[in-house]
């Protein structure tokens, strides 16, 4: 049996709730991590199955592992709090319970951490597994070479950093934390306000196994995290002194989508008046970061050029002329060689990762 570290350098923190099926995988892949000095805190978030007995086998079997049950269901943010209320270590790892680590990510992250001391969260590429834990093909719109001054631009319009990736370092967590009224999409919310105080990476290599299952909250509660994305979204552009109407909004949440997506969700096809909106909305934001520097510069006007191209390039396939003449007539399009050489440039440098 291992020993359980007094002051494990990692507490890594996994919430669960009827993760029976996939709990045991998720607890294993820590126990066979590289690095040794840490403690796995798992809270069963009153599970009706048997999530309980196979955490509490593990953690008899290995006292690094400290299981937390809850009697009743009280939900992620609260289960991740918790965990993190209770975590001894200089930094915190989190996982989901049906996902797995690969065996140096605990190891890769520390190093990263310890070599970066300006960054307070890191996060890393991942694999998609199915049910069966079986590879799926990856998704290279996924994996993405990424500065840390882009990593925080992204988040004006979308999630970028992936939770079951992340390493931060504990005291920054303590003093934010999971807010409980955002049931879904609260790492979103979570790095949404952490924006402007604190600094972000994403390592450019494969750190953990995702499991994409039936069940998966994710899944689950997609339109519900949808439209909380849209708050987070809304407190960012406030932020920024933008003034908008909800349709701008709705639209705004859309612009890192594909096209079947916009669609479901705005109720129209991405198509010239989309592109003439965004033409319009998307040099505002640059003007607004100007003026308020939330985001940091020449990587945000970067980023927006990059998406402005991204989205015409979508639109086109119906009118590829109209959607044209609309991309000719903004000052963006003529920012997007620079841009697009910088995320070559970017690349070549974080090629040390992979």
């Amino acid at each position: 049996m291992s020993e359980q570290p007094v002051h494990p350098r990692v507490s890594v923190l996994i919430p669960a709730f009827n993760a029976g099926r996939y709990i045991g995988e998720a607890i294993e892949s820590v126990l066979a991590q590289s690095w040794t000095d840490f403690e796995l805190i798992v809270v069963d978030d009153g599970s009706s199955d048997d999530t309980a007995a196979v955490c509490a086998a593990r953690a008899r079997a290995d006292s690094r592992v400290r299981l937390i049950s809850q009697q009743r269901n009280r939900g992620r943010p609260w289960a991740r709090n918790e965990a993190l209320r209770c975590a001894r270590g200089e930094f915190v790892a989190m996982l989901d319970a049906d996902d797995r680590c690969m065996p140096d990510r605990l190891a890769t992250q520390v190093a990263f951490l310890q070599a970066h001391p300006t960054i307070d969260v890191v996060g890393s590429w991942w694999h998609t597994i199915d049910e069966n834990g079986q590879r799926l093909p990856p998704n290279r719109n996924k994996q993405r070479y990424l500065t840390a001054d882009a990593v925080i631009s992204y988040l004006l319009f979308c999630g970028i950093i992936h939770n079951p990736t992340v390493m931060a370092r504990t005291e920054v967590l303590h003093r934010h934390g999971y807010d409980s009224d955002f049931p879904v999409a609260q790492d979103y919310h979570l790095w949404g306000r952490m924006v402007g105080s604190h600094r972000f990476a994403i390592i450019p290599r494969p750190l953990t196994e995702y499991r994409v299952h039936p069940t998966q909250a994710s899944s689950a509660r997609a339109l519900e995290a949808r439209a909380r994305r849209r708050d987070i979204q809304a407190a960012q552009l406030d932020a920024l002194g933008m003034t908008y109407d909800e349709e701008d909004l709705v639209y705004h949440n859309l612009i890192y989508s594909g096209r079947k997506l916009f669609e479901a969700h705005a109720g129209r096809p991405m198509d010239r008046e989309y592109v003439r909106w965004a033409s319009r909305w998307l040099p505002r934001l640059v003007a607004a970061n100007q003026r308020f520097r939330r985001y940091p510069e020449p990587a945000f006007s970067r980023l927006v050029a990059r998406l402005w191209g991204q989205l015409c390039r979508k639109a086109s396939r119906d009118d590829a002329a109209g959607v044209w003449r609309e991309f000719l007539a903004c000052s963006l399009s003529y920012r997007l060689p620079r841009a697009v050489l910088a995320d070559l440039n970017d690349a070549r440098r974080m090629q040390r990762y992979g």
